[in-house]
């Protein structure tokens, strides 16, 4: 998809089949183009695979450790000496944190870019995990009680969930942004 200027004084972005898509006249338009839409699209098709290669296997490495997590966690929850409610209540306030946080993430890609936006969200994945396990052994090993510990668990959670949310929006906005005419779920493949 490109933006060729006419000379009848008019945006017209084109698709793979040069077929005129929009037209914008100058001036008569109610909106103008965005201007990332103003960028013809000159990077190769490897460089785009690569990059979406490397998005796809960061985001299946999320959700499979988010996944594990729920499978590893609550015996380890049993052996600490925490009950199934507050087992089930620091799943909530992650899951609850994360859907906070999403739109915010979201906001903040538009303004400081896809790559920083996602590159915070797996820092904070990564800190979040290190906290959690720390957290664990420590009330595995009897440094903590079980209050402390769910305490801790909680406010670790919390805040995993507030900085690990970045990576989902941008890399749902990085997609849209490099799809082109044609339907956003084919650009996965």
């Amino acid at each position: 998809m490109c933006i060729k200027w006419d000379s009848s004084g008019s945006n017209r972005i084109f698709s793979d089949l040069s077929q005129p898509i929009f037209t914008e006249k100058r001036g008569s338009a109610p909106f103008p183009l965005p201007k990332m839409m103003l960028i013809e699209e000159t990077q190769n098709n490897s460089s785009l695979t690569r990059d979406k290669a490397i998005l796809v296997a960061a985001m299946i490495g999320d959700r499979i450790g988010l996944s594990l997590l729920y499978i590893v966690f609550g015996p380890l929850a049993r052996d600490i000496g925490l009950s199934e409610m507050q087992f089930g209540f620091l799943i909530a306030v992650t899951n609850i944190s994360l859907g906070i946080a999403s739109p915010f993430w979201g906001r903040k890609s538009q303004i400081l870019g896809r790559k920083p936006v996602f590159m915070i969200g797996l820092a904070g994945y990564a800190v979040g995990y290190i906290l959690l396990a720390w957290i664990i052994q420590s009330g595995l090993d009897g440094s903590f009680t079980v209050s402390t510990v769910f305490w801790c668990l909680l406010a670790a959670r919390f805040f995993y969930g507030l900085a690990a949310a970045g990576t989902q929006p941008a890399a749902t906005a990085y997609i849209a942004d490099i799809t082109s005419v044609r339907p956003a779920p084919k650009a996965w493949r």
